[in-house]
């Protein structure tokens, strides 16, 4: 199957499901293995073994769950294998946890394995907004933790540039539209966020 739509207010319930795009704005149920490239929505997904490329849906439950990159409200898992970055906008829970960058409000992990950890204040934040403030602490963080001459100052603002770019990049591959129209300056915009304007597409 390439696609498999669960339209706004279904209940779908199935043993195992496989498809190269799954959207779920209602609410899917597997008991089995749920396998997709890419998974998203507006909904819930409850499922036993999950796998897929990119992950982004506000409420995800399951026992265990492999992925490249994932967003959501709420996570909760026995196990959670992500290889690239997991944003949780108001809780993160599992038993065991493992990925490149951990981005939290609030967290119940038992052990976990992650490159960088971001813990967020907890505010009215969007998930897009909770994604650009998490890429504006690590960048923040880095530029505060390395003392450089004017050349390498120089290089460093490159990087920071190439940073954002990629961040813009995987949004524009988990099916968001980004538009940045203003920014404040780095330590202002850590607090107050970041006068921005996203608009979500599905």
């Amino acid at each position: 199957m390439k696609t498999l739509f669960i339209e706004k207010g279904m209940v779908t319930e199935q043993q195992d499901i496989y498809a190269e795009r799954i959207v779920v704005n209602g609410t899917l149920k597997v008991s089995g293995k749920l396998q997709g490239k890419q998974i998203c929505g507006k909904g819930t997904i409850d499922a036993g073994f999950i796998i897929a490329d990119e992950i982004s849906c506000p409420i995800i439950h399951a026992d265990e769950i492999v992925a490249g990159a994932i967003v959501a409200d709420k996570i909760l898992a026995r196990k959670i294998t992500a290889h690239s970055d997991i944003y949780a906008k108001t809780y993160l829970g599992a038993d065991s946890v493992s990925a490149t960058k951990i981005t939290a409000a609030n967290t119940g992990i038992t052990a976990m394995v992650v490159d960088e950890f971001i813990s967020l204040k907890p505010k009215n934040y969007s998930i897009l907004q909770m994604i650009f403030s998490s890429w504006l602490h690590s960048t923040i963080n880095s530029s505060k933790n390395e003392k450089a001459d004017d050349d390498e100052d120089y290089i460093e603002v490159d990087a920071d540039v190439e940073k954002l770019i990629n961040e813009y990049s995987n949004l524009k591959k988990l099916g968001y539209n980004v538009s940045l129209h203003a920014a404040m300056g780095m330590e202002e915009a850590e607090e107050t966020a970041i006068e921005d304007v996203f608009s979500e597409a599905v």
